[in-house]
């Protein structure tokens, strides 16, 4: 019987403290904002939105003052997940924030306290449709909340019932209640809009659109102020609608390009009428004064532009007068606290470049004078994401991606940032990930661009240890260049490695030159992408992933590779198949590649159709790129390799609820992890990038910054050392 020896580990970390690459600089959050809602406590507001700035959409709220300040400029994070449309109301001693979630749906809330501060949210009910992005669906009279929502027990999800849920000021659940019951499966209730709850005397009246063989229909229910029911069936107070509001003795119902009056015993229905405003398919329908107030653009003969422009209703549900408002108030959202008339507006410089951003301004209630300046509803430093760094063995460049461009940071070795807010390197909204090398004397920065259709390159930046950018470029033209590039130092040279068209190319880098003809490594006809490359001392190995087509759909079932000789000559006639899974339906993400002296070492992860959880594997190859074994090392994403103090070391993203970095020295057969000294959080990005300096490895990575910055994943860096020694041997048999 036969022993097998293994060498154990002993570990024991030591990490630095982390260090950002750059100045927090806030701005433009670049990122879509939802549409907002409003509430005031009868002197200043509470505006909620929810937008795309971080890795997952965030539910933001801020608070405005009556003289337009706003007192939380990067925003008040509620609740991070993809949320509908939120609704916000004043419950005499806090903000309550409602929003709906996922599917099959919950309806959830949040409170806000008058200092901004947050409780934590709360799930209200569950399993239901809460379609707040046109409609009203939750008011409060004061001393009682009603909420309508639908159920999903008709077709395909839709509700086909609506239903009523009278609630405490404190969100608590009084009754509830069948507010109508479609006939069948075929109507559907919660259409364009979703209901809407509009207070009038203290009364609820709830309105909804119904499907009908000629067009729609709007009905309509009332609640008594203590929640209870008042009208036994729905009644009829028009044809399909857009929005409602309360109007004098009644309320004035709108469509597309019409209005018309109800009654408050919705016993009375004037004609509709058609109104001079454009308002699309969201008008901004408010409350001011006791009168309805359609906020649209006067685009009436004789005016020659569109202005933004106030309609009011007269008490037939008709257009009267309307007033121009300041330009910047064409809002999106307005509320009323009885003297001043907050709008929130969507201002984009080129909707086509950068997404619009929310602005406010506050004006008279009855004059509709402004008040305020128009400012900018929130602010934040910009997401950072696919970190690359390298070092000079004492300080460190790191590149990463901006919604605008790259940028790049120096940090010395004791952590002081000399770059401030980041040196820019190209300023392309559709730029690849970055990836840097020292070369010896200067760091090499690469990455891709895109022009326009067929016309994208790869772009080479250049940076001084001592002195930073240096003007010299490089411009490599291709067609369809993709995202991904590889870069790594050999010899006197580096090597950069580039898709186009999915098939590789390669070149050497000297003295700032490009001094090949790029050579095409992929010569045996399979598609690749996502390139990585090392040096053993002697030639380079690229690997990438295979690309396989299926009508419409890309599969990724092999790492493949292919070495070159120090001077770019081809080593192998044919790609060599370094992972592969067989017999089930699989691909393969984020190689990355390393020689420990001895083997090459390459990490990849395995991942499987049908919501399996992907795994990080570590496959160990000899120097004629036989693979010698292949180890399973956890459930996660990203791993990335570097060589430190004679040892492998693999950092990379584990698929836990805490989401957390994992980093550890692997052994001859596997791996022992140890937590990186990062916060945990799904709010991770998975690109980061890690490089090693003497006995330690540095590890740069994007995570959710404070609010101060916004909010946003920030670019981070820390150091860690680990004194290793030789276990006792373990006998296994």
């Amino acid at each position: 019987m036969h022993r097998l020896a293994v060498l154990l580990l002993l570990t024991c970390s030591v990490f630095a403290a982390e260090v950002p690459v750059s100045d927090v600089v806030l701005g433009d959050p670049h990122a879509y904002s939802g549409p907002p809602a409003i509430a005031t406590d009868g002197d200043g507001f509470l505006v909620v939105w929810s937008d795309g700035r971080s890795v997952d959409s965030i539910l933001f709220a801020a608070r405005v003052t009556r003289t337009g300040q706003v007192l939380d400029p990067t925003g008040i994070p509620l609740h991070r997940a993809g949320v509908g449309r939120p609704q916000v109301i004043w419950n005499g001693e806090r903000y309550l924030v409602f929003w709906s979630e996922g599917y099959p749906g919950r309806i959830m809330v949040a409170e806000v306290n008058r200092d901004g501060s947050v409780r934590a949210p709360r799930t209200l009910i569950d399993n239901a449709v809460f379609d707040a992005y046109r409609g009203t669906p939750v008011a409060t009279n004061g001393s009682r909340i009603l909420m309508v929502y639908g159920d999903r027990t008709g077709t395909n999800g839709w509700p086909s019932r609506i239903r009523g849920s009278v609630l405490n000021p404190d969100a608590t659940p009084v009754a509830e209640s069948v507010v109508d019951e479609a006939d069948s499966e075929d109507i559907y209730h919660l259409m364009d809009p979703g209901p809407t709850i509009v207070v009038h005397a203290s009364e609820f009246l709830v309105s909804w659109n119904v499907a009908a063989e000629e067009g729609g229909e709007r009905r309509a229910v009332r609640f008594s102020p203590n929640g209870s029911r008042i009208d036994a069936a729905p009644r009829r107070i028009g044809s399909g609608a857009t929005a409602i509001a309360g109007n004098g003795d009644g309320y004035v119902v709108l469509s597309a390009y019409t209005s018309w009056g109800v009654s408050s015993d919705l016993q009375t229905i004037t004609d509709p009428v058609a109104f001079p405003l454009a308002v699309g398919s969201y008008p901004v329908l408010i409350e001011r004064n006791g009168r309805a107030s359609l906020l649209g653009q006067d685009l009436s003969e004789g005016t020659g532009t569109a202005i933004p422009t106030i309609l009011e209703f007269d008490d037939q549900g008709h257009a009267g007068a309307t007033q121009p408002v300041p330009p910047s108030a064409g809002g999106i959202a307005g509320l009323s606290n009885g003297r001043d008339l907050l709008f929130v507006t969507s201002i984009s410089d080129d909707i086509f470049e950068t997404p619009p951003r929310l602005f406010a301004v506050v004006t008279n209630a009855t004059t509709l004078q402004a008040q305020t300046p128009t400012v900018a509803l929130t602010s934040s430093a910009p997401r950072q994401e696919a970190p690359s760094i390298a070092t000079n063995g004492t300080d460190t460049l790191t590149v990463w991606r901006e919604p605008d461009g790259i940028f790049a940071g120096r940090v010395r070795g004791n952590g002081t940032r000399i770059d401030g807010r980041g040196v820019r390197l190209s300023d392309g909204i559709r730029d690849g990930y970055p990836r840097v090398a020292f070369d010896g004397e200067r760091y090499v920065v690469a990455f891709t661009h895109w022009n326009g259709p067929q016309d994208t390159e790869v772009v080479v930046r250049f940076l001084s240890p001592q002195s930073g950018l240096l003007p010299d470029e490089i411009h490599v033209q291709g067609t369809n260049v993709g995202l991904e590039v590889a870069l790594a130092k050999g010899g006197d040279s580096a090597l950069l490695v580039w898709p186009d068209g999915q098939k590789l190319y390669a070149a050497r880098l000297r003295a700032m030159q490009l001094i090949d003809t790029p050579l095409q490594v992929t010569i045996d006809g399979f598609a690749a992408i996502s390139p990585a490359a090392a040096w053993n001392g002697n030639e380079f190995l690229i690997t990438w992933r295979e690309v396989v087509f299926d009508f419409d759909s890309e599969f990724y079932p092999r790492i493949r590779g292919a070495r070159l000789s120090a001077n770019l000559t081809p080593v192998d006639t044919q790609s060599r198949v370094l992972l592969e899974e067989t017999g089930e339906l699989s691909f393969h993400l984020e190689p990355s590649l390393v020689w420990d002296g001895a083997r090459w070492v390459l990490a990849a992860t395995v991942a499987r159709f049908g919501g399996e959880t992907p795994e990080v594997r570590v496959v160990r190859i000899d120097g004629n790129l036989a693979p010698i074994g292949t180890t399973a090392i956890g459930k996660g994403s990203a791993p990335q390799l570097a060589v430190a103090d004679k040892r492998v070391w693999l950092a990379w993203k584990e698929d836990t609820a805490e989401r957390s970095l994992r980093l550890g020295a692997l052994d001859a057969n596997g791996q022992q992890v140890i937590p990186a000294p990062t916060p945990s959080g799904y709010q991770w990005p998975d690109q980061f990038g890690m490089t090693s300096k003497g006995t330690q490895v540095i590890l740069a990575y994007p995570r959710i910054a404070g609010v101060e910055s916004g909010t946003v994943p920030r670019v981070f860096l820390t150091t860690a050392g680990q004194a290793a020694g030789p276990g006792r041997r373990r006998s296994v048999r």
